[in-house]
């Protein structure tokens, strides 16, 4: 069995806005639809649009009223008016700065947990650094042991000893 309590009944309201209070109204669409017409002061429906979920300025259909003509607002939805005044000045009295905050609190030491914690992350820090520069060091090794082989390979070899010039075998009519 269903509890009545815990149903959900959907909700569907009818406001009707003055041509004043559209200004500064807010319409918020639930999961549903609403319907917005615009209404005579004689109940005489000129248009109705129907708009889905969301946040609606009320101010956007004021180009397509009179001063005397409603909005109206059928479904499911929130329409907020806003007051004339946007902020208001609120004075509180005496002890309002005053907070119900322990004054005898003090921040908690580390335990003996985040200690090993923190032991252990410094140590393992520690290491990853050290490995790291182990390894700029052998790519710097390995890069001076490459210039040197670029340079061997570059400079000028020496002559030990020189060859005698070849001369040119004779020609067949030389030999006949």
């Amino acid at each position: 069995m269903s509890n009545p309590r815990k149903e959900k009944r959907p909700r569907v309201l009818l406001v009707e806005l003055e041509y004043a209070q559209i200004s500064q109204a807010t319409i918020f669409v639930e999961l549903g639809c609403a319907e917005v017409s615009v209404v005579t002061p004689d109940g005489e429906v000129l248009f109705t649009q129907g708009v889905l979920a969301g946040r609606y300025e009320a101010s956007q259909w004021l180009p397509f009223m009179e001063p005397q003509e409603l909005l109206r607002i059928n479904g499911h939805f929130t329409a907020v008016a806003a007051r004339r005044g946007r902020t208001k000045r609120v004075t509180y009295g005496e002890g309002a700065t005053k907070t119900g905050a322990n004054p005898l609190w003090r921040p908690r030491t580390e335990s003996k947990f985040e200690r090993e914690m923190r032991r252990t992350i410094g140590a393992l820090t520690a290491r990853v650094h050290k490995q790291d520069e182990e390894l700029l060091e052998q790519r710097r090794e390995r890069r001076r042991e490459r210039r040197a082989e670029l340079q061997a390979r570059q400079q000028p070899v020496e002559v030990v000893e020189e060859v005698e010039e070849l001369q040119e075998p004779p020609s067949p009519a030389e030999t006949q």
